[in-house]
C-alpha cells in the first residue's frame, strides 16, 4: 500500500505465544486468548492467527515502521515478566512498542516506546468526549513516562496537548482515524506526526491530492 507504519495488537496465548489479535477474547463471549494454546485459537477463530514473530518477518523486507501494541492489562495482556529473550530480540528490531504502563520508555533505550492515552473511550461517540477522571492526559504524565511518543484516541486531541507535545519533542500519532474530513485535519497538522486508520487507501489518496 505505501504506507510508513504498521501497528497491530498482541496477545499471550497459553503455550505463551505472542499472538497478533485484537480482542481479549474470540468473539464477544468466546474464550480468552489466555486461556488456548495456539492451535485451540485458530480453531476457535476460523483461521491461522499470526504470531508477532510471523508478522515482524513478514515486515522486515518492507519499508514501513512497525508498532506493536501491548493492550490494557489483562490476564492475556504480556507483561515485563513474559518477554522472553527471543521475544526482546524481536521487540528491539521492531524498536517500537505503545503500552499504558508509566516510566515504560526508560526500559531499553532501544526500543522507541508510546504512552497509549484514551483507551476508555472505546466506543464513545460524542465529539467532545472526555477521558474518565481515572484517565490522565497531562503533558505531566506524557513527560514523567519517559516514552519519546504519545498515541491518543482521536477523540482527546486538542491544540493545547499538540503544542505541549512539540514544545517537548514528543512525538505524536492520532487513532483511529476513519472518517475523510477529521483524516484531511490531521494530515495537514505539522504538529501530528502518523495518522492510524483502517482505511489506509483512503488517507493515501487525500495526502496525494494535498498541495505540495
Amino acid at each position: 500500500m505505501g504506507v510508513e507504519y504498521v501497528e497491530f495488537d498482541i496477545r499471550r496465548s497459553a503455550d505463551g505465544l505472542f499472538v497478533v489479535h485484537h480482542d481479549e477474547r474470540i468473539g464477544r463471549s468466546g474464550p480468552r486468548i489466555a486461556e488456548l494454546n495456539h492451535a485451540e485459537l485458530c480453531a476457535g477463530a476460523g483461521y491461522e492467527v499470526p504470531t508477532m514473530v510471523n508478522v515482524l518477518a513478514l515486515l522486515a523486507p518492507a519499508r514501513s515502521r512497525t508498532w506493536i501494541s501491548r493492550t490494557p492489562a489483562t490476564r492475556s495482556t504480556p507483561s515485563r515478566s513474559h518477554w522472553t529473550p527471543s521475544a526482546r530480540t524481536h521487540l528491539w528490531r521492531a524498536r517500537r512498542v505503545t503500552t499504558r504502563s508509566l516510566r515504560s520508555g526508560r526500559s531499553n533505550p532501544k526500543v522507541q516506546t508510546a504512552l497509549s492515552l484514551g483507551q476508555r473511550l472505546r466506543g464513545h461517540t460524542r465529539p467532545r468526549a472526555r477521558p474518565r477522571p481515572r484517565e490522565d492526559c497531562s503533558i505531566r504524565r506524557m513527560v514523567h513516562s519517559g516514552c519519546r511518543w504519545v498515541i491518543i484516541n482521536h477523540l482527546l486531541v486538542t491544540g493545547g496537548l499538540l503544542r505541549n507535545c512539540t514544545a517537548r519533542g514528543i512525538g505524536v500519532m492520532v487513532w483511529t482515524v476513519n472518517d475523510p474530513r477529521r483524516v484531511r485535519k490531521y494530515l495537514t497538522d505539522n504538529r501530528i506526526d502518523v495518522v492510524v486508520t483502517d482505511r489506509p487507501e483512503l488517507a493515501l489518496s487525500i495526502r496525494a491530492a494535498l498541495p505540495s
